[in-house]
């Protein structure tokens, strides 16, 4: 599965009396499981936007020198 349709969710918290949002876009089963998918399950990611569009990338860990 190459494309799914999704949403963006909102949830509403309440924290030390401060009421705030937190958006998520969820992801199907179906896409994140395919094999072409280019996440793993403890990736850190790097969201940004690029000409209207939404690019999700792996953030690129740095080499300890020995």
């Amino acid at each position: 599965m190459e494309i799914a349709e999704t949403k963006i969710v909102v949830a509403r918290k309440k924290n030390k009396g401060k009421e705030y949002e937190t958006y998520s876009i969820y992801l199907p089963k179906k896409l994140v499981e395919d094999p072409k998918f280019p996440f793993n399950k403890d990736d850190i990611l790097l969201v940004k936007i690029e000409r209207r569009k939404l690019v999700i990338e792996r953030k690129r860990r740095r080499k300890v020198k020995k």
